[in-house]
């Protein structure tokens, strides 16, 4: 069926949604008590808005909510974390928004032929054999069950989860059936971006180095601290993987990520000594011990990148990206305005707009 696999077969360039959506029912909701507007309890079964007769629940969100909730520790105090809560369910409403109207767009636009059940059922299949093992590592699973518990702690679950991915692999056939892009770029459309925004294709001098630390604070005395640093060097002189090393025995504040330091700009660091070496030391090459005042030191630049303008032969292929994702957004923009017009939403929660 042809419908069927422009619908499997769709590309993601749709920004994914930030939330996941509980299972919700097809059955017709009523408004809820406008006195609801005012509390700041988000119960999953809270009614947010509805968008064409179908509700967008509190639930639906709370586990992009609760993975920002636990990136701050667990010391976040109530009050703070209620008002993060109130904050995130603003923040991501109006994007659940926009996916409800896709999808129900998408409903509108497939034609009779259409088989929903089959296409939802594949659908489920292919997020079963692609998501699955992405969400499995994640969340630090091992199976289904595992999974399960974990997304249920966060306030959802696998099937919701699973829900919201299907409605949204839908939604995007509401807005690619509609549109428009010229996919041609010429090189002078390529020049002139170029040329126009000189600022935004400027590097700064830094480099990406990786780095064996031992610490003269945590040694009896200098020279036991230059023997372990030496043994450390020679076991990666002898093939042993760097990362390995650092996670074992280095004192380097990035020991637990293998001794990795990313991109690092010129006159960064504190340690004035290393960052000497980090920015002449030979691309790739393991350099020879460094004392500095905290302890001795092994570095190897993995990269890097002296300060100026990346030429234009090296930033083509990202330019016609550029303007090809420029076009595909404006058209997106059109096409959700008219979708706006058609389907009817009313929100609920005090502060939010959608327009």
């Amino acid at each position: 069926m042809r419908i069927r696999a422009a619908v499997l077969c769709l590309s993601c360039w749709i920004s994914p949604l930030p939330s996941v959506a509980q299972e919700v029912q097809t059955t017709t909701f009523t408004a809820p008590d406008p006195s609801a507007k005012n509390s700041e309890t988000f119960e999953p079964g809270r009614v947010l808005a509805i968008v064409g007769g179908q509700p967008i629940l509190a639930g639906d969100q709370m586990l992009m909510i609760n993975e920002v909730l636990q990136s701050q520790g667990a010391d976040v105090p109530p009050a703070v974390r209620e008002r993060m809560i109130e904050q995130g369910m603003r923040e991501l409403l109006p994007r659940s928004i926009e996916r409800k109207m896709l999808y129900q767009e998408a409903l509108l636009l497939l034609p009779d032929a259409a088989n929903l059940a089959d296409i939802q059922k594949d659908l489920y299949k292919q997020v079963e054999e692609k998501q699955l093992p992405i969400l499995l590592k994640k969340y630090q699973a091992t199976n289904l069950a595992e999974l399960e518990a974990r997304l249920r702690s966060m306030g959802s679950s696998w099937r919701a989860l699973r829900e919201q991915i299907v409605e949204q692999e839908i939604a995007k056939y509401a807005v690619t059936s509609q549109l428009d892009v010229d996919s041609e770029v010429s090189y002078d459309q390529m020049l002139t971006r170029y040329r126009q925004n000189q600022d935004q294709y400027r590097v700064e001098n830094q480099a990406r180095w990786e780095h064996l630390m031992v610490s003269f604070a945590k040694t009896p005395n200098r020279a036991e601290a230059k023997r372990k640093l030496v043994a450390m060097g020679n076991e990666v002189v002898y093939g042993a993987p760097f990362a390995d090393v650092a996670k074992r025995d280095s004192d380097d504040f990035f020991a637990a990520q293998g001794g990795q330091n990313n991109w690092t700009k010129r006159n960064s660091l504190t340690n004035r000594v290393l960052e000497d070496h980090v920015f002449s030391e030979p691309v790739g090459r393991l350099s020879d011990i460094i004392e500095s005042d905290l302890g001795y030191h092994i570095i190897r630049v993995i990269e890097r990148q002296e300060e100026g303008v990346v030429p234009f032969t090296e930033l083509q292929d990202k330019i016609r990206q550029e303007i090809l994702d420029e076009r595909q957004q404006q058209a997106v923009k059109k096409v959700l305005e008219k979708i706006k017009k058609r389907i009817p939403c009313e929100i609920f929660l005090e502060g939010v707009k959608y327009e």
